[in-house]
This record gives C-alpha cells, sequence and structure tokens, in this order.
C-alpha cells in the first residue's frame, strides 16, 4: 500500500507541474515576486494534496462511531452548547452592530439614524445587487442587466422576507443573520460527528472568528451558502441523501460553488459503497444503495442548472452571465497559482505607488488566506475527515483560481472546513487563546475597512 500511495504521489506532483509548465510557457512576462509566489502556491497545494489523498487511502472503511453523542444525555450534549452558541453569537452580533455604528459616528461625525447609518455601511459591494433582484427580478436594460452573474437564491429569501418587514434592507440583514445562527448550530452538529462536544463548540468559534467572518453578517449570499452546505453534508454522514443532495441543490442555486458539494457526496458514497461491499459483498442492499443514492446525488448540480434556465429565459443565452463576468469584470477560470503570481505583483506596485489602502485592504488579506489556509489543511488532514478535505481542495481550485480575484477571504471563510482545521490546531490552550485574539484583532480591522470603504475589500 504504501508503495502504491508513493506512485500516487508523484502522480499528483507531476498533474499540477504540467499545468505550472503549461502555465509558464503560456504566460508573457514574469516577475521574481510573482513566480516565487506562484511556485509556493503549487508547492503548498501539491503538500496539501498529497496529505489529502495518504489520509483518504488510510481512512478507515467502516466508521467506528458516527454519532459520537448517541449514548450520552441528549440535554447536556446538545440542548446546553446550543443555548450557549447561540447566546454568544446573538450577544455578539448586537455588539458587533452597536459597535459598527458608533465607529460610523466617530468617523463620520453623523447623527443620522440607527437605520440610516447601517444602510450607508452596509449596502456595498455585490448587497445592491442582490437587493436589485430581489426588487426587480433579472432585466435586460441599463447597469441592472448585470445582476444576471448573481445567483437567485438569496434574493428570494429576500423577497420572502419583505412581506414580512417591507424593507429590502431589513430583509436581507434578516435572512443573513438568521442563516448565520442556525449556520452555527448545523456547524456544531457536523463537527460533533467527529470531536468531542468542546472541540464541536472551538469549531463553531473559529467560524465566526476568522478575519473575513463580518461576510456572515452582511447583506449578501455566504451565511445561506455556509448554512446550506453544513446541512448538506450534516445529512450526507447521516446517510440520509435525499435530503442531503435537495440542501446541495438548494447550494446551487445559492452559489456556484455548491455544485461541489457532489465531491463530498460522492467520497462518502464510495466509501459507504466499499464498507458494504466488504461486509456483505454483492447484497441486494449494496445495489439499492449504488442506485438510489447515485439517483441522489444527481440532484446536486439542478440548482446550477436551474440558474442557466434562468439565464436563458432572460437573455436568450444560458451562458449570458459568463460573457458579463469575462466583459465587464475581467473574470474567468484560470489556475489558482496564476492568482497568486498576479496579486503578489500588484502587491509590489501599490507598494511602489504607495496606494496602502490595496496593500492592506486587498492584496495582503488575499495573499495570507490563500497561503494559510492550504497550510492548515495540509496540516491537519489526517485528523480531518476526507472527504471535508478532498471538497476544500475542489473549492479552492475553484473560487481561487480566477483571473481577477478580489474576494479571497470572502469566498474561503465560506468553506467549512477551515474552521475545522483551526479546531484541530488549537487543542493546546495557549494556541488556542493567541489565535482567539488575534482572529478578533483581525476581524475587528477588517470590519473597518469594509464599513467605511477607505479600503478596496470585496
Amino acid at each position: 500500500m504504501q508503495k502504491h500511495i508513493k506512485y500516487i504521489y508523484i502522480f499528483c506532483a507531476a498533474v499540477c507541474s504540467a499545468f505550472y509548465i503549461y502555465w509558464m510557457f503560456d504566460k508573457d512576462s514574469f516577475s521574481v515576486q510573482g513566480v516565487f509566489a506562484s511556485l509556493l502556491s503549487v508547492s503548498l497545494f501539491i503538500l496539501c494534496a498529497c496529505k489529502v489523498i495518504s489520509t483518504w487511502i488510510s481512512e478507515p472503511v467502516f466508521d467506528t462511531d458516527d454519532t459520537i453523542s448517541v449514548k450520552q444525555d441528549f440535554k447536556k450534549v446538545h440542548l446546553y452548547p446550543w443555548i450557549k452558541i447561540l447566546s454568544v453569537l446573538i450577544l455578539s452580533r448586537i455588539l458587533f452592530l452597536v459597535i459598527s455604528y458608533l465607529m460610523y459616528i466617530y468617523v463620520f461625525a453623523d447623527h443620522n439614524s440607527f437605520s440610516e447609518a447601517f444602510r450607508y455601511m452596509w449596502l456595498r459591494t455585490d448587497s445592491p445587487s442582490y437587493l436589485g433582484i430581489a426588487e426587480n427580478w433579472y432585466v435586460t436594460e441599463g447597469d441592472p442587466r448585470f445582476h444576471i452573474v448573481f445567483f437567485p437564491l438569496y434574493p428570494i429569501f429576500i423577497k420572502l422576507f419583505w412581506f414580512i418587514t417591507g424593507n429590502y434592507f431589513t430583509a436581507a440583514m434578516l435572512v443573513s443573520n438568521i442563516c448565520a445562527l442556525l449556520s452555527a448550530v448545523m456547524m456544531y452538529e457536523l463537527a460533533l460527528l467527529d470531536m468531542s462536544s468542546k472541540d464541536a463548540v472551538r469549531t463553531v468559534k473559529y467560524l465566526f472568528l476568522l478575519p473575513a467572518a463580518m461576510f456572515f453578517s452582511a447583506p449578501m449570499t455566504e451565511s445561506l451558502f455556509l448554512l446550506l452546505s453544513v446541512s448538506a453534508v450534516y445529512f450526507i454522514r447521516k446517510k440520509k441523501y435525499l435530503p442531503a443532495c435537495i440542501l446541495g441543490a438548494l447550494a446551487s442555486f445559492t452559489r456556484s460553488p455548491g455544485v461541489l458539494l457532489l465531491v463530498v457526496a460522492f467520497v462518502e458514497y464510495l466509501k459507504d459503497l466499499r464498507a458494504e461491499y466488504r461486509k456483505n459483498g454483492r447484497s441486494s442492499y449494496f445495489f439499492k444503495m449504488l442506485f438510489s443514492r447515485g439517483f441522489c446525488m444527481a440532484l446536486i448540480p439542478l440548482g446550477l442548472l436551474g440558474y442557466l434556465l434562468i439565464n436563458y429565459c432572460v437573455t436568450g443565452n444560458p451562458f449570458q452571465f459568463a460573457i458579463y463576468q469575462k466583459e465587464h469584470w475581467f473574470q474567468r477560470m484560470g489556475f489558482f497559482f496564476n492568482t497568486a503570481s498576479y496579486q503578489t505583483e500588484n502587491l509590489f506596485y501599490a507598494i511602489r505607488d504607495g496606494a496602502f489602502n490595496k496593500v492592506f485592504g486587498l492584496w495582503i488579506p488575499n495573499l495570507i488566506y490563500s497561503f494559510v489556509s492550504l497550510g492548515i489543511i495540509a496540516f491537519t488532514a489526517k485528523k480531518m475527515r476526507a472527504s471535508y478535505s478532498v471538497y476544500f481542495l475542489a473549492y479552492f481550485v475553484f473560487t481561487i483560481g480566477v483571473t481577477w480575484l478580489l474576494s479571497a477571504p470572502r469566498y474561503l471563510t465560506a468553506a467549512f472546513p477551515l474552521a475545522i482545521g483551526f479546531a484541530c490546531v488549537t487543542k493546546n490552550k495557549i494556541s488556542d487563546y493567541i489565535l482567539t485574539w488575534l482572529f478578533s484583532v483581525l476581524q475587528i480591522a477588517y470590519l473597518i475597512m469594509y464599513l467605511f470603504g477607505g479600503f478596496h475589500i470585496y
């Protein structure tokens, strides 16, 4: 087996190296710093991929205990942590909003009403587009025609809540924050399948302490996407593929990376088939599992197909969103190591030009998030469920590998394995204490940069 793993490592490194060499020959110009960053990125990815593959191959076929809390008291294991998690999050969200309002008053010396101040601070980047879709749906004229690049489920929820609140901005804030609270509970339940209650609570803590976790409270898709993703994975782990894949379809109707939940489902599906085959051979249950779960997994891409259908119905072209992405935002799929290269080059250009708002508000956060996330997954791959780390690699390639990335912290924060990784490296009280305070400070700094528009954060 060790010999086979060695060959797999070599194959993985060869494939990544082949893509990297192709990119090198295809690129017009290079800089020393850009090449260094791209090499660091591809090297970390290869290391991460090898660790993930090793874990996947060596992972036990049979789960020793897929529901760690079954024999324990429900109130102790579930109810108390839920109350604790929700109480802390609700209080922190209230404090979060009050502090941001006080900062608004201090910075602008403007005593507008609470609602007006919040509308000014939070309606930026993609938020107005989602509210525009909720109010007018997709249109074909003027600047709002570009709203077709945004997926529809989040605006649909905003519209539903608008019938209650009568205000689109208030509805959006309610949707995001309610989804954030529900995500915390589901993240705890998912982590509890593999961890103690204490470690599961710490996973939730880091999920909401990551520097860009403030986006879970913003009127954007992150919290809804997180809720649907974590819930889908939880039901996959519970072997309930139909509700899991319906949730996966909804996730892919919220954001395009939602279709990658198919990766988690497929890895767990293969493991279950292997376990059943070893236990009972080609039994009737084996074939039932083979076809019924396979059919369920086919549901996950339906959300993305539904979005393409909307593109077709509105514009006559199911891929109109890709045209707008390329022409209006200069955005198309590329290689993740190319992203590291051009972001590093832009960082040096910004330093040279004295554009420190871009240095600290855009390029440094993007690069640090990308490198650290790969490092954390590589370091904790053997402590994490193989399906989670495989999903993260696919998610990283998909979201980071675009030709003009401005949102790496925002996208990567919504990838749930990252929080599990940080929980795994902070079992020691000292490391937990240091990282808690570091992330708290960084999140406040990130919040300030986002809310007051002095920095280019997306």
